[in-house]
């Protein structure tokens, strides 16, 4: 019996031993999975957050490498662009000027003045349509008028007198001016000077080596600083230049200049003041512009237009005056 129950507790203390070895493995198996589970899971999220880091770099790598190529781009665009630009600027070719001051080579005339096709147009709309004075003032003007013209070589007012001989004859037609002879008078002449020296700096400026232009001044220029005999005859007038064939050989020009004398002889309407004093109004009366104008309306004369040209072939170093040029001045 003792020994049954001796053999019994040994039996059982080796079931315990067996069962206690069973545990330990068991748990040591646990623990090595639990340490396997955790090393792969480090081990994967190590590789993910390396994946990640790669992909990171990647595109870091990318953008880099995509601002490396916009800034080659833009850097290759601007150098096209500067070199298109040299290029323009090798083969761009400098137009010379076509204006200088009141001076065009772009057009092909000078334009008429607006207050001279305006008188024009009121003499036209005015002939004939009626005097507003008597038939008694129409006669007395008449007598003042051809006193005007007869009296010419008394007054030394022969061009005066030359000018109411066409208004007189009614015609309505062109008078062509002496120019040559309008220059004796001071004032024109120191007009005529003041404006070609204008002109000489327009030619110098706009002249092209090589070639014959023409230039012209854009638009008439009126005057009032008329005296003595044509004063009465022509009183305010107009002027302008054409330069033709002008051409530049080092600092000498040459051209044909041609200037322009214009005007509409016609009588204020508005004025009632003697055209004359002193002795000439003994001789011709105290007749006015208006009463002048009044033969107009009525049909008995008729304004018209008058203009005259003088051309001058001459060439000239560059800066010279008018005075210093011997063509201006026979």
């Amino acid at each position: 019996m003792k020994r049954l129950t001796a053999f019994i507790l040994l039996l059982c203390m080796i079931l315990a031993c067996i069962s206690c070895d069973n545990n330990d493995e068991s748990i040591s198996n646990e623990s090595e999975t639990e340490s396997v589970s955790a090393s792969e899971s480090e081990s994967g999220s190590n590789t993910e957050a390396e994946s990640k880091s790669e992909v990171a770099i990647e595109s870091a790598s990318g953008e880099e490498s995509s601002i490396e190529s916009a800034t080659e781009s833009e850097s290759t665009e601007g150098e096209g662009y500067e070199s298109d630009s040299e290029s323009e600027s090798e083969t761009e070719v400098i137009k010379p000027l076509t204006e200088f001051g009141q001076y065009s080579s772009a057009i092909s005339s000078v334009a008429e003045s607006y207050d001279r096709l305006r008188q024009m147009a009121s003499a036209k709309n005015t002939y004939g349509k009626g005097a507003t004075c008597t038939e008694s003032e129409l006669s007395s003007t008449i007598k003042s008028a051809n006193a005007i013209k007869n009296g010419g070589s008394i007054l030394n007012y022969k061009n005066a007198s030359k000018l109411m001989e066409h208004f007189l004859k009614n015609s309505g037609e062109d008078y062509e001016i002496d120019v040559e002879e309008f220059l004796n008078d001071e004032n024109a002449l120191k007009t005529r000077n003041e404006e070609l020296n204008l002109a000489l700096r327009a030619c110098e400026a706009l002249a092209v080596e090589g070639e014959s232009i023409n230039v012209f001044q854009k638009e008439e220029v009126v005057h009032h600083n008329l005296t003595g005999d044509w004063k009465f005859a022509v009183g305010s007038y107009f002027t302008s230049i054409e330069i033709k064939n002008l051409t530049v050989n080092g600092n000498i020009y040459s051209a044909t200049i041609v200037y322009n004398v214009t005007d509409f002889y016609n009588w204020d309407f508005s004025d009632s003041n003697p055209v004359f004093t002193g002795l000439p109004a003994m001789i011709v009366g105290d007749v006015s512009p208006k009463d002048l104008h009044e033969l107009h309306r009525a049909g008995k004369a008729q304004e018209f237009l008058s203009h005259g040209e003088i051309s001058y072939t001459v060439s000239w170093f560059k800066g010279s005056s008018v005075s210093s040029i011997p063509t201006f001045n026979k």
